[in-house]
């Protein structure tokens, strides 16, 4: 009997909706099988392209807050951050500010990722103007 790998496994399941799709499945999976589904012309393909376009776009999402925070510490200015996101700076002050707080958060008790004054340091990168660069320091070069 044929050894079935898991890249198979998943090209033959059936996705219908974006929950059919584990979390950690490769995106060049996802768009290889949203590729092949495209190619299709039953309802069960459209809707199976529907969940596979929403699990890559989640996927994409899923990093936006921690480059933008890279991008900013490293020295690109808000007008920058905005032109890369295809947004306002406004937008893109909001996007840190969510993110940001959603590293300062507890969970179960635990802290997760920044410090009081990381949160506060990534805050303050919010009240710079649209074209003015942040100070990178070589403690926030390369990191995060």
């Amino acid at each position: 009997m044929p050894h079935t790998t898991p890249r198979q496994k998943f090209q033959s399941s059936t996705v219908r909706r974006s929950r059919d799709i584990p979390y950690e499945t490769p995106l060049d999976w996802i768009h290889d099988k949203r590729r092949r589904h495209e190619e299709g012309g039953r309802a069960e393909d459209a809707l199976a392209v529907l969940a596979l376009g929403q699990a890559l776009v989640k996927a994409g999402q899923a990093g936006q807050g921690e480059a933008l925070y890279d991008a900013l510490v490293r020295g690109a200015t808000w007008r920058e951050v905005a032109l890369a996101l295809g947004c306002r700076p406004e937008a893109a002050r909001q996007m840190l500010r969510e993110w940001a707080k959603d590293q300062y958060s507890e969970y179960e008790g635990v802290q997760l990722r920044f410090t009081v004054e990381e949160y506060r340091a990534a805050l303050a990168l919010t009240d710079l103007a649209d074209t003015e660069r942040g100070p990178t320091t070589d403690a926030t070069e390369g990191t995060r």
